[in-house]
């Protein structure tokens, strides 16, 4: 073969990977792990290409906040392509290590144990009945005054005077 066949040969023989698209999606990267108290740096090696790159990854993290794997999995992908350190394709690497964390904390038991211990709201689960009263209560009980700490206990009340007609007349001819 010539030198100018080589040329034409040799395009052909490369194999190119292409690009995935572009995630702008506006949810989390990994909704499953979004609350998990694991230290980020525990995975923080399958997230770079070489080792080297795992103090550049750490500090980036720490500059945004990032310390735990909940904080990572509860990021956005357009997120995930601001944080130095991070080998390319961002967001597929970071979902490809929480996938490989998933599957380990399910094969050891350990998976969503985390949500125990995130405090979740209390219930109050009350009938129709308790609700009537609850409303009675506060509707037909007296409107307290901005100046009042608690309501006024009946044996404190002074009864009104109430002004009539003629006493509004005598006190304008007093003046």
């Amino acid at each position: 073969k010539t030198q100018v066949e080589k040329e034409f040969v040799m395009p052909e023989m490369r194999i190119f990977q292409e690009t995935p698209p572009l995630d702008c999606s506006k949810e989390c990267v990994f909704p499953e792990l979004v609350g998990c108290d694991i230290a980020v740096n525990e995975i923080s090696i399958h997230l770079v290409s070489t080792p080297t790159w795992v103090k550049v990854l750490e500090a980036d993290l720490k500059e945004n906040n990032i310390s735990t794997v909940g904080d990572l999995a509860s990021l956005q992908p357009a997120d995930l392509r601001s944080i130095k350190g991070l080998k390319p394709v961002k967001d597929v690497t970071v979902k490809t290590a929480l996938r490989n964390l998933t599957t380990r904390l399910k094969r050891e038991g350990k998976f969503g144990i985390w949500k125990s211990k995130s405090k979740t709201p209390v219930l109050e689960i009350t009938t129709q009945e308790e609700e009537e009263k609850i409303k009675e209560a506060l509707f037909n009980g007296p409107s307290p005054s901005p100046t009042m700490s608690s309501p006024p206990r009946i044996e404190d009340a002074q009864p009104e005077t109430t002004n009539t007609t003629s006493d509004i007349a005598a006190s304008d001819t007093d003046v």
